[in-house]
């Protein structure tokens, strides 16, 4: 029904995804996500390819292979570093079972704090990624990803009726049903369904807010190669191929004054719709397991320059190129809001409540869509780093959005970080972001590696300070424990 997907609609109404910079390089996390000019291997797949052209003089190893390397983080402007630690935490965003139901003093509170607040979920694995570098004919690059982000900001309004339902001001009339009798009622202990005497529109509840949910799988191909190199100077250049699986997609906005709202996710979800989707050109109900609903194709082009092995610049532009989404699309009308049955969220977790936005009473207001055809989050980036001891290596790091689509930023982040060596085996690091969606942060992280260099692997948080403060907390962990050089 409508009322229910008002109801979900609200998980999160929100700007621009809240973009994970270094994405799963989790090596570069640690350092104040500086990567574009210090990234090497397959981790320079999605940032800059250029880089698989330096020769292996550095860590004298020609082949690396990583497997099962990722990061995670969870921001929220409207819950405590306790809260999101026991009902946002990633491994219950797809099992509702585990999470605490809210009690009905946590749901107004909630309503209250995620008021024009915003929450943020960004997964990053890359499953497997393989390089090698020659100096003959350059370095290449394979990795498979997975990239999952959500972001949600909401109004005062619709956290209310989020987080509330039927007992939020909008509905200004209640009932309870007792078999075939409908009551009036103003007891919250028997409320069934409340109305709304003078119903909105969606889009006017909705105002200016945006909800935006990416989840894709990546297959990259990159390639560098030295094109010049002189006494002091070489300069690299280098591009990416990735084709992309599309898993997920929710755009709700407003578009010059109108909502836009389309969904198309993966069956794997197990989400049931309605009668509509029958006669759905784009139906993908019988697909199996998590199979894709959309495909692309992507570039990335990277340039970059070692200046007396000392300084190292570097320029990217990453993710161009779009997603065609022909799988379970739909799109939702601008339908009165005209009442609900639901008495408000059960608990923070947004991914489970895709049910309700999408499956059989989410998307009756709707109509069926053939495709949809969605941009990447393009991004410029830019940086500089300096050895400035043969043990420590600080840089600074650019990185700025080229348009508005899903997954990018909101303006630009810069990103600033070190990395010290104090022994061959032991990598510290350590950093400062600010821009973009981000508040201030301090990222920390260690590599670690048997003498030889072998085997390399290590941990890094995207922000220090949670160990220091409980409000607008991110948690976060990025890690690589099977990652071999030869």
């Amino acid at each position: 029904m409508k009322k229910r997907l008002l109801l979900a609609l609200f998980t999160g109404n929100s700007c621009i995804a809240f973009a994970q910079t270094e994405m799963s390089s989790w090596t570069a996390t640690g350092g104040g996500g500086v990567a574009t000019p210090v990234v090497t291997d397959y981790q320079a797949i999605g940032i800059n390819p250029s880089n698989l052209g330096w020769s292996a003089r550095y860590e004298g190893k020609t082949f690396t292979l990583g497997f099962l390397e990722g990061s995670y983080s969870v921001h929220s402007q409207a819950l405590t570093k306790p809260a999101i630690k026991d009902r946002l935490k990633i491994s219950d965003l797809f099992n509702e079972n585990e999470i605490p139901s809210l009690t009905y003093d946590e749901k107004a509170a909630a309503a209250r704090d995620f008021a024009e607040s915003a929450t943020a979920i960004n997964i990053d694995i890359n499953w497997i990624g393989s390089a090698i570098t020659t100096k003959a004919v350059g370095g290449f690059a394979f990795g498979i990803k997975e990239r999952f982000q959500w972001y949600s900001r909401l109004s005062s309004s619709t956290s209310e009726m989020l987080f509330l339902g039927y007992n939020s001001d909008y509905y200004d009339q209640t009932f309870y049903v007792d078999g075939i009798d409908t009551i009036a009622t103003t007891n919250p202990d028997s409320i069934n369904y409340g109305t709304a005497s003078i119903p909105n529109p969606i889009s006017e509840i909705l105002d200016d807010s945006r909800l935006s949910l990416t989840w894709m799988r990546e297959y990259g191909f990159s390639y560098g190669l030295k094109v010049f190199g002189g006494e002091n100077v070489s300069l690299y250049a280098g591009a990416g191929l990735k084709y992309l699986q599309g898993l997920g997609l929710v755009d709700i906005r407003k578009v010059n004054g109108n909502m836009q709202a389309y969904f198309a996710l993966t069956p794997g979800l197990g989400i049931e719709y309605e009668n509509s989707s029958f006669s759905n050109p784009s139906t993908a109900a019988d697909s199996v397991g998590f199979s894709s609903v959309g495909s692309g194709f992507g570039f990335d082009l990277g340039l970059s320059a070692i200046i007396n092995e000392k300084l190292k610049i570097g320029m990217a532009v990453t993710d161009i190129g779009s997603v065609t989404w022909d799988g379970n699309v739909y799109q939702v009308n601008n339908t009165l809001v005209v009442e609900t049955d639901l008495n408000g969220m059960e608990s923070y977790n947004f991914v489970t409540d895709l049910e309700n936005l999408v499956g059989q009473d989410g998307v009756i207001g709707g109509e069926v869509v053939k495709e949809r055809v969605t941009k990447l989050p393009t991004r410029i980036r830019a940086g500089a780093s300096y050895r400035l001891h043969k043990k420590l290596e600080a840089g600074v790091d650019f990185i700025v959005p080229m348009n508005q689509e899903m997954g990018n930023l909101e303006k630009m982040v810069i990103g600033f970080g070190g990395i010290f060596k104090p022994v061959k085996i032991v990598k510290l690091s350590a950093g400062m972001v600010t821009g973009g969606h981000y508040e201030t942060m301090v990222p920390v992280g260690i590599t670690l590696a048997i003498p030889s260099g072998v085997w390399e692997f290590g941990v890094a948080s995207r922000d220090a300070l949670i160990f220091f403060t409980s409000s607008s907390p991110t948690l976060s962990l990025a890690t690589g424990l099977l990652r071999f050089r030869f």
